[in-house]
């Protein structure tokens, strides 16, 4: 059976030295980092899930709001077109509930209620935003057409994707509001429009 001794660590490392013991010591070269160790894993599942929701609305909003900005350029627009003080305080709020013990799970209940409280304010806020962004960005694609109605896709990732989207519920919409011949255009990574018959 092992004697246990509690004692400051600097006296343990003297101690160490006294022994002689210091040439038995295990020396890692290099960054501190297990390889295997990937991801992290949490007995609070629900609060990973809300996380990342939360990371891909900012995110989104932030791609959008940027490409509103931009085509707003010169225009008389709204000053909240880009809103970097609502988005500086929600990732704030979130980076928050990313404290190493939040993610885990080993935080205490009072920590989740409050985090879970953090998220349904990012999210309605959030939604809100995104909302605007998508409205900013789409307002000039239908200027000069507001008796039609014109579905659009976004593509918020830096990659090209080729997804089956359904707009059944735009459908009908659409058939109230546009022309019968209503194209179908997909803008390519290098800016290219295709229509499609």
């Amino acid at each position: 059976m092992f004697r246990l001794v509690f004692e400051s660590p600097s006296k343990f490392f003297v101690g160490i030295e006294e022994r002689g013991e210091c040439n038995q010591l295990v020396t890692w070269v290099g960054e501190l980092y297990f390889e295997l160790h990937r991801g992290t894993y949490t007995s609070q599942a629900q609060v990973k899930q809300a996380n990342r929701k939360c990371e891909v609305l900012l995110h989104d909003i932030e791609f959008l709001a940027a490409i509103a900005k931009f085509e707003s350029c010169g225009l008389e627009l709204s000053s909240d077109i880009y809103p970097k003080e609502e988005l500086l305080r929600l990732w704030k709020l979130l980076l928050l509930d990313q404290f190493h013990d939040v993610l885990p799970g080993s935080s205490i209940r009072e920590v989740y209620v409050d985090v879970m409280g953090h998220f349904k304010e990012i999210q309605t806020a959030g939604n809100n935003l995104l909302s605007s962004s998508i409205s900013a960005v789409t307002s000039k694609s239908t200027q000069g057409h507001s008796d039609r109605l014109y579905p659009v896709v976004v593509n918020t990732l830096c990659w090209d994707r080729q997804e089956v989207i359904d707009a059944s519920h735009l459908l009908t919409a659409v058939a109230q509001h546009a022309s019968p011949s209503l194209p179908l255009i997909q803008i390519t990574g290098d800016g290219h429009s295709l229509e499609m018959p």
